[in-house]
């Protein structure tokens, strides 16, 4: 069992890794920081870090649009087709602000490990990736421009 230093030690070991990779952490000084963090990146969408008992949870959230409610059967096909294909996220869909959203997350249940970490994320941007590709999905989207939206924290 880790101690509480241990743990936020582990957690920053996670931040720095995001930080190599382009994102940028967007610490508030608050509360929020230890429930999670923003990480943004210039080419790639707004990820919610956060921690878990053992390793970190990173989610990412796009606006949906009317077509997501109109159509919701087809839509929820695709969701389900996403879950199918993708390699270490899950997909689901959320309303915030009677606005649908489609949530991607993944938890690496570990402590940090360098490698095995870099894989993870390599894996959550080929999900990611793989998700933009599909034809149906601009569709669903708000305005067809896929607009990321942090999220709150997943437990």
């Amino acid at each position: 069992m880790c101690r509480e230093d241990e743990k936020k030690s582990d957690f920053q070991d996670f931040l720095a890794h995001i930080e190599f990779m382009g994102y940028e952490i967007r610490y508030t000084g608050s509360e929020e920081d230890e429930q999670g963090l923003y990480a943004t990146h210039h080419q790639r969408p707004t990820l919610w870090v956060f921690k878990r008992f053992v390793g970190v949870g990173v989610s990412i959230a796009y606006c949906m649009g009317q077509n997501a409610v109109t159509y919701v059967s087809d839509y929820l096909k695709i969701i389900n087709d996403f879950n199918k294909r993708s390699i270490v996220s899950a997909f689901y869909t959320s309303v915030d602000e009677e606005k649908p959203n489609l949530r991607m997350c993944a938890i690496f249940a570990a402590p940090y490990e360098k490698r095995a970490f870099g894989i993870f994320m390599d894996e959550i941007h080929r999900d990611h990736d793989e998700m933009r590709k599909t034809s149906d999905f601009d569709f669903y989207a708000e305005d067809d421009i896929i607009a990321v939206v942090p999220t709150a924290q997943v437990s």
